[in-house]
């Protein structure tokens, strides 16, 4: 959707809306949020939409991008490494507090002896929008360059 004009963001990634097919592959479901760069938005400035555990700092103050949806699969990508969500379970006030106070904890400082596979998800989820990759196409090509063999 990031690749299509104009492009297409999700506003909702979270792990209920990523399914895989039988034949292996990733799916994202639930686009009822879905926002197109092109269109009027529907939300009013400084309004947003969808789940506080995976909301972006920008998201969070109005602004929609693709790096939006790279914040939440970093996050997605957190808890299915860890075992549970960066924030925890946290209530969508403590989320929301968490993100903007910078307390999510880093993949890296879990799990270190993933090194660059690990600061590569934590770029996705960087609080900094501009610390991100550029594209979600050159985080997923990042993603498979540090994956760790098994």
């Amino acid at each position: 959707a990031h690749t299509r004009t104009p492009e297409v963001i999700h506003r909702d990634i979270k792990p209920e809306n990523i399914m895989i097919s039988r034949q292996g592959e990733v799916k994202i479901m639930d686009l009822g949020l879905a926002h197109s760069l092109g269109e009027k938005r529907i939300t009013k400035t400084h309004e947003w939409t969808g789940t506080p555990q995976y909301a972006s700092p920008e998201y969070l103050s109005g602004v929609v991008s693709p790096a939006v949806d790279q914040f939440a699969i970093g996050l997605v990508l957190f808890e299915l490494l860890v075992g549970h969500a960066a924030n925890g379970g946290a209530t969508a006030e403590a989320a929301i507090h968490a993100v903007l106070l910078g307390q999510l904890p880093s993949l890296l400082s879990l799990r270190p002896h993933w090194e660059d596979f690990a600061r590569t998800v934590d770029r996705m989820s960087n609080l900094d929008y501009n610390r991100r990759f550029p594209s979600l196409a050159d985080a997923i090509k990042a993603l498979k360059e540090t994956c760790p063999k098994v």
